[in-house]
């Protein structure tokens, strides 16, 4: 059992990776594999996180930015591929950032919002092509971390998620992606 982990995949091809368990912060870098039935653990992460954000799918899966360590953490700039079997090097993030949502695939991938620094939450908005991340031109209206994402590089939702420092402010906003530009729609 823990929490802040992150996940992508289907009903029937599920994926969670990282997490942090309490009490006591650890952070066990686990896997898991879902089959629509039942869970199984896998591969471990190369580096144990919390907070990533993930897209993908179980056999195409991408891991992005979190943060290592329970306390006083450090965000980092790193992603990592999982081919249903095993972790590799992705490319670096623009910033080390956290709490990020996410949609799309291994090789069209859009993040976005998340928290760059203590107390710094972003609205930025970064594509990955598979081997590099671009920031996009377009930057969420609402800035906030620890918010939903979901949907593809070109039609993407931001949605719910953190808009206090102190993590005592949340947020109702949805917002939709069409590639270039961000739009609030429905709360």
């Amino acid at each position: 059992a823990r929490h802040a982990l992150a996940g992508t995949g289907t009903e029937t091809a599920g994926l969670c990776f990282g997490g942090k368990v309490d009490p006591g912060g650890a952070m066990p870098g686990n896997v898991e594999e879902y089959n629509g039935t039942a869970w199984s653990e896998v591969t471990d992460q190369p580096q144990a996180l919390q907070v990533a954000a993930g897209a993908g799918i179980q056999t195409a899966g991408i891991s992005i930015g979190g943060q290592t360590g329970p306390s006083f953490p450090a965000r980092i700039t790193n992603s990592y591929h999982y081919d249903g079997t095993n972790w590799t090097d992705g490319g670096a993030l623009p910033a080390a950032t956290t709490a990020m949502g996410a949609g799309g695939t291994l090789t069209a991938t859009v993040a976005f919002g998340g928290n760059i620094a203590p107390n710094n939450m972003t609205g930025n908005t970064h594509e990955y092509n598979g081997s590099s991340w671009t920031a996009s031109s377009g930057s969420m209206s609402n800035v906030r971390s620890e918010l939903g994402g979901c949907g593809s590089q070109t039609a993407a939702l931001a949605f719910g998620g953190n808009t206090s420092p102190a993590y005592t402010a949340y947020s109702a906003k949805t917002e939709e992606y069409d590639g270039t530009t961000w739009s609030e729609v429905t709360d």
